[in-house]
């Protein structure tokens, strides 16, 4: 799993960025960030089946267009599957500390607690979709809970930050062309063990 919950933007030559760390004032009095670039990472030489990558920060489709690019035969046998909590175009929200957004969910009302609402759907996803073991199958019924959960925590913070537009979450699973195809671990990759 490679999870980041961080600030997200477009580049000037079309290109995306993660900030995951604010740095100190540079000596100009602008504040600094150290980035990730999606389109630098490769799972080439990573020995996982199973590969789930969410990114909850703003017009984090970046990283689907990015991670796209960059497959290659080296990740033959592996299920790659990265869920972003906006397209190209939006911003996507969250909660800070004491946060007090309530909605409903299956008939009770739940507190939505401290963070991004993808990663905060997910978790609340995670908890309470009945699934089997086969990793797409998790992926697959997990993500519309979670952009259900998404669009009641944009709906009931919404009168607080009007400028909230909900951010349309994407889901990529990678083509698997034979899933008897044994993963770079050996195993069948038909399910999680």
């Amino acid at each position: 799993i490679f999870h980041v919950s961080s600030h997200g933007n477009i580049l000037g030559d079309g290109s995306y960025t993660t900030y995951y760390d604010r740095l100190a004032p540079s000596p100009t009095g602008n504040l600094g960030a150290a980035q990730v670039n999606p389109g630098l990472i490769s799972f080439d030489a990573v020995n996982a089946c199973h590969i789930l990558v969410i990114v909850d920060t703003c017009y984090s489709q970046g990283w689907i267009d990015s991670v796209k690019k960059n497959l290659t035969v080296d990740c033959k046998g592996k299920q790659i599957a990265i869920l972003t909590a906006t397209d190209r175009e939006h911003k996507c929200w969250g909660m800070t500390t004491n946060s007090r957004l309530m909605i409903s969910m299956n008939l009770k009302q739940i507190r939505v607690p401290e963070g991004g609402f993808l990663t905060q759907g997910l978790l609340y996803a995670l908890n309470n979709v009945e699934t089997t073991r086969d990793f797409y199958d998790i992926v697959q019924k997990v993500f519309p809970v979670t952009v259900d959960f998404m669009r009641k925590c944009y709906a009931g913070a919404s009168p607080y930050f009007r400028q909230m537009v909900f951010s349309n979450p994407q889901m990529w699973l990678r083509p698997v062309d034979d899933p008897s195809e044994p993963c770079p671990g050996g195993q069948q990759n038909v399910t999680v063990n």
